[in-house]
């Protein structure tokens, strides 16, 4: 069990050197392969007020250009403090930024920073620069995304091993934008076999030969939608967070973490306010636990699509201590957990599934996390790096969500909340409606609420662009246009946005704002009326950024 050795001697390294080493503490906005990279992003720290200095790191990666907060610290505790300042700065949430660690660094210069860039607005291909053309047609269409950013950051990684990937955005007006990352450009398919064994030797045996004449017409679309419309990604800038309760705040706070990974699923569950509510639709959410007196629980399952690599954890929260783990099961690692607590964990690995389970100090935090299709060297690279950033809030898909969530209110009590990525069956279930097409690839979230002793849901659909959400929930408009006008079928408005509101089986009305596509609903036997749903949509988070 080589690897729990390498896991256990690196967490506790990482402490004893400390007390010798003579480098100081810094707090770290961002770390780069590419030196340029870490010069743009500088430049825009600068550019917001926020201080910075670039230093290097050699790791078994290689060299990294890391970002850091131009404050040094004498230890890991007062820079752990101001970690936790700074992720509240306006300024760190306006540019997205969520993922800041500590690390140690001897500063001996500033690296002159680059003009500052915007990244927010979809800009056109740069089919000038594209390795893909008319001359070398075929490629290898590695990975296909919704949204830009994972585009971008996994044909990075592609790079970094030594593939030549890259982004090409098309668009058409069935499913709407997609990013694309490709790899090489041929004259022939048979030129691509190199290309497709190298990813293959990566994991990645998954890809499609791509012809560039079947593509450009999309590509020129792409162009022509986002020059027309300036479309923006709205990555939550200025969010403002709803209010959890102390047990669901460190839920959240302790759930591990990668950027690399994206959320596949999460549930976040206060059974506190649970225990109030007398409500089938929300008993499927008593059924995640079996211990008593449980608080809080985050449960989420992450998913590395570019190389096939999928982690479940969850953390519960109790009101009285676990039980000690049985330690024999496997063997016994310790890892430091946000702030100043630490997690007695064992660890067990078979085959390519790796198991960590563990409680914190006062064992009322229970830990567990299972990591599939996982080598030992590629398990161990992800625990070293599972707190690094500081909380789930990195992914801007979740992020963005919890800013749709309503105020707090005496009457009003979070109970649940679930987001999911729309997976593909989604769009044949719904029978290959034309609004139903588009929403395949995005993200859908509820939000579960007590309001007097009754439940209040919110859902929506992050469709990532308000181009994609205004036409699909026109869509939506239209359909109901076509029923007979009523006290049960009529158009609303909620804070001036166009909604409707509708009665069958259940209370719901309807609107779009930003990126997102938002239902606010109750059973219709319910004694929550329309009003109540038009204050409580009025009531949501979303209307402050």
């Amino acid at each position: 069990m080589k690897i729990l050795k390498r896991i256990l001697c690196i967490c506790i390294f990482s402490f004893a050197i400390s007390s010798v080493s003579a480098s100081d503490w810094y707090v770290c906005l961002g770390s780069f392969k590419v030196a340029a990279n870490a010069q743009r992003f500088s430049a825009t720290l600068q550019a917001r007020g926020l201080p910075n200095v670039i230093t290097t790191h050699n790791g078994k990666t290689g060299t990294l250009h890391r970002v850091v907060y131009d404050l040094p610290f004498k230890n890991r505790k007062e820079a752990g403090i101001f970690q936790y300042g700074l992720s509240t700065d306006r300024r760190i949430r306006a540019l997205g930024i969520s993922g800041l660690w500590i690390c140690e660094a001897q500063i001996v210069g500033k690296t002159a920073n680059a003009a500052p860039q915007q990244d927010e607005v979809l800009r056109k291909n740069e089919t000038a620069s594209l390795p893909v053309s008319e001359e070398k047609p075929y490629s290898l269409k590695v990975r296909s995304y919704k949204e830009e950013h994972p585009a971008q950051q996994n044909s990075e990684r592609l790079r970094e091993n030594d593939i030549d990937a890259y982004v090409v955005k098309t668009y058409d007006d069935e499913s709407y934008f997609s990013f694309d990352v490709h790899a090489g450009a041929f004259e022939t398919p048979e030129e691509s076999s190199e290309t497709k064994q190298a990813l293959a030797e990566l994991g990645i045996d998954d890809t499609e030969l791509s012809d560039y004449t079947d593509i450009k017409e999309k590509m020129e679309r792409y162009d022509e939608v986002v020059q027309q419309d300036n479309v923006l990604f709205e990555n939550a800038e200025n969010t403002t967070m709803p209010e959890f309760s102390e047990a669901v705040r460190k839920c959240l706070a302790d759930l591990p973490v990668n950027k690399h990974f994206l959320i596949e699923s999460i549930a976040i569950v206060d059974f506190e306010t649970l225990a109030m509510a007398d409500s089938k639709d929300l008993d499927r959410f008593k059924s995640l636990v079996t211990e008593g007196n449980i608080r809080a629980l985050s449960k989420a399952v992450y998913f590395d699509d570019l190389f096939g690599k999928r982690v479940e954890v969850s953390v519960t929260e109790c009101a009285k201590p676990f039980p000690e783990p049985d330690f024999s099961r496997g063997e016994a690692a310790q890892f430091a957990l946000p702030g100043e607590d630490m997690l007695h964990a064992f660890i067990s690995s078979d085959e390519t599934v790796h198991t960590v389970e563990g409680i914190n100090t006062d064992r009322t935090l229970l830990v567990k996390i299972v990591a599939h299709d996982f080598s030992d060297d590629e398990f161990t690279s992800f625990m070293n790096n599972a707190w690094a950033d500081s909380a789930t809030v990195i992914y801007p898909q979740l992020r963005k969500s919890l800013c749709v969530l309503p105020k707090n209110a005496d009457n009003r009590h979070f109970a649940a909340f679930t987001l999911f990525r729309v997976g593909e069956s989604y769009a044949a279930e719904k029978n290959n409606a034309n609004w139903a097409i588009p929403i395949v690839g995005h993200w859908n979230a509820s939000g579960y609420f007590l309001q007097d002793n009754e439940e209040i849901q919110v859902g929506f659909y992050d469709m990532d662009y308000a181009h994609n959400a205004e036409r699909v929930h026109g869509m939506f408009m239209t359909e109901h246009e076509k029923n007979i006008l009523s006290d049960r079928n009529h158009p609303a408005t909620v804070n001036g946005t166009d909604a409707w509101y509708t009665e069958t089986s259940w209370k719901e009305i309807s609107f779009s704002t930003k990126s997102f596509i938002v239902a606010v609903d109750s059973w219709a036997e319910s004694s929550i009326d329309e009003n109540i749903l038009h204050d409580f949509a009025s009531d949501l988070l979303i209307w402050e950024q």
